[in-house]
Order: C-alpha cells, then structure tokens, then sequence
C-alpha cells in the first residue's frame, strides 16, 4: 500500500483547466480540457494569421506613405540634427542682420553728428553776421 500511495496523486478540473495539488497543498495547473486545447490552438492559428496580415498591411502602408512622399505630399520628419542645422542657419542670418542694422545706426549717427557740427558752424556764421547786421529801415 505505501507503493500506490507513493504513485497516487489527484487532479479537479475548474473552468476547463486541469490542477492538481501536490503533498504541501499547493496547487499547481497541469493542463487544460480537450474543448479548451482546441480553442487555444485556433486562438494560436488565428493570432499567427493576424500577424501575416498585420504585416503585410504594415507594408502596403510603407508603400503609399514612400509613394507619398516621392509625390511631395508627404515629409518625413526631420532629425534632430536638421533642426539644430537650421535653427543655426536662422541664427547666422538674424546675427547678419542685427550686424547690418547696427552699421547702419553707426552710420546715422555719424551723419546726424556731421549735420548738428555743420548746422552748428551755420548758426554761429548766422549770428556772426546778425550782430553785424545793418539796421532796418523805418517807415
């Protein structure tokens, strides 16, 4: 009798899964019912098909979105590195554009100086000559 004790063993079945408990009273799924094998082997066949599908949508949207942006409909999105390449461009061009606004700044303000210099020489001259002006006729 130890003999069968030691090769005995007991299994239940809950929801179509197979379990069986072991000495400590563990319990332990050990496989699954007939019916239930069958739907997880379709549900195996169908997943696998699914993903031929899946792939080969995959690709028939790699071809249009190619052709896409072959046709200029679509841009593909640009690196990192050709965002910093541009945001550098545009700042080389603001930096020469600030540098020219401020030339020119230097340059009106050096005609503005000449001009107040020169209108300044005129308005002495034109006291000078008041102060020497001859008087007015009166009437």
């Amino acid at each position: 009798m130890n003999n069968f004790a030691s090769n005995f063993f007991s299994v239940f079945l809950e929801n179509e899964e197979i379990y069986s408990f072991d000495f400590s009273g563990q319990k332990k799924l050990i496989g699954y019912t007939f019916e239930k094998f069958q739907e997880l082997e379709n549900l195996k066949e169908t997943i696998v098909l699914l993903k031929k599908e899946l792939a080969e949508v995959e690709n028939q949207r790699d071809e249009y979105g190619d052709k896409l942006i072959e046709l200029g409909i679509l841009e593909l999105p640009k690196t990192s590195e050709e965002i910093l390449s541009e945001n550098l461009e545009e700042t080389k061009k603001l930096y020469n554009l600030i540098s020219g606004i401020q030339k020119n700044m230097e340059n009106l303000n050096t005609r503005l100086h000449n001009f107040e210099e020169k209108n300044n020489e005129k308005n002495n001259e034109l006291t000078k000559f008041d102060s020497r002006a001859v008087p007015a006729k009166r009437y």
